[in-house]
């Protein structure tokens, strides 16, 4: 879905020049750009660019929904680590009027209505979480989008500038602890509504 929609905004010499546009590696950009082309949804003629029945397939998924729904699950825990960091932390409150709980929820997006929505997501500018360099190691920035959580908390989706999950995970932050406050385990599912 992210492929898709980076291509129809602007098409792509090669599987490199996505891959280097979406911030993930050549071979990813390449497996993408071979599924797509499979599907019919992109050909290259000079450039990768969408068929007609990509853009259709896509009008079709992008209704301009808020919302995007997730299958909970427990992640490695660098959130947790990375949330913990000074550099981070004097950043959250002016950013987003909280200091989040130290660990993110994560979860694995399946629908296409909320693939598409987090594809759109990623594309706008969100608000930027500087990185920053500690004792010679470098952090890198991210962008956050504040939403709800269930209906039931404030939050905000989080998007690391490099990361290690594929573009079908979104990383959730909250002042408090989600799985606990609204008593989630591993495979609910989990609504979020973006503001």
């Amino acid at each position: 879905m992210h492929a898709l929609l980076d291509l129809l905004r602007q098409p792509a010499r090669s599987s490199a020049d996505l891959a280097q546009r979406l911030h993930v590696s050549q071979q990813t950009g390449s497996r993408w750009l071979s599924q797509l082309r499979k599907d019919g949804l992109v050909a290259k003629n000079k450039e990768y660019a969408p068929t007609a029945a990509g853009r259709v397939y896509f009008s079709g998924l992008s209704s301009g929904s808020n919302r995007i729904v997730g299958t909970l699950f427990r992640g490695v825990g660098e959130g947790k680590y990375y949330l913990s960091k000074k550099g981070y932390q004097r950043q959250f409150q002016p950013l987003l009027g909280f200091t989040p709980f130290p660990g993110t929820m994560n979860l694995r997006l399946s629908e296409n209505a909320s693939l598409a929505s987090s594809a759109q997501l990623r594309q706008k500018p969100g608000r930027p979480l500087v990185g920053f360099t500690e004792t010679n190691r470098t952090y890198g920035g991210a962008r956050c989008y504040p939403c709800r959580i269930g209906q039931k908390a404030a939050g905000a989706i989080i998007v690391p500038d490099r990361t290690h999950y594929p573009q079908d995970v979104v990383e959730v932050l909250a002042p408090v602890f989600l799985r606990k406050h609204l008593r989630l385990k591993d495979g609910d599912v989990v609504e979020l509504q973006l503001d």
